[in-house]
């Protein structure tokens, strides 16, 4: 875990967490990017007041990417449809193609450790 590499908007995200994923709105929101083993870049968020409430932030990497190559909307698709059948994976919490937000789509899933 370390620094965040590739920076992400806080503010427009907490934003979007507050409006489309209530369960776990957060206020100052903290983040950490994952640095080795991920293709897609990937954060761990947290609230600053609530430190044990973690989550896990992919998003599609920034520049000209391979035709079929990180589709995260699968993943997420995938990862939502395993959880659903008892496979021990995060549970995914939310899905977003619009750019504007941290600009890249990306999803959020539990943090599991």
């Amino acid at each position: 875990m370390g620094e965040v590499r590739l920076s992400l908007d806080l503010q427009r995200l907490q934003h979007f967490l507050d409006k489309h994923v209530p369960e776990i709105a957060c206020a100052d929101l903290q983040a950490k990017q994952f640095s080795t083993g991920t293709s897609n870049p990937t954060y761990l968020l947290w609230s600053a007041g609530d430190e044990q409430r973690r989550f896990v932030l992919r998003r599609k990497p920034p520049g000209k990417l391979i035709h079929g190559a990180h589709q995260i909307d699968r993943e997420y698709r995938v990862m939502a449809a395993l959880h659903s059948h008892r496979v021990p994976v995060p549970r995914m919490l939310a899905f977003c193609e619009d750019v504007e937000v941290i600009g890249a789509p990306f999803y959020l899933m539990e943090c599991v450790a």
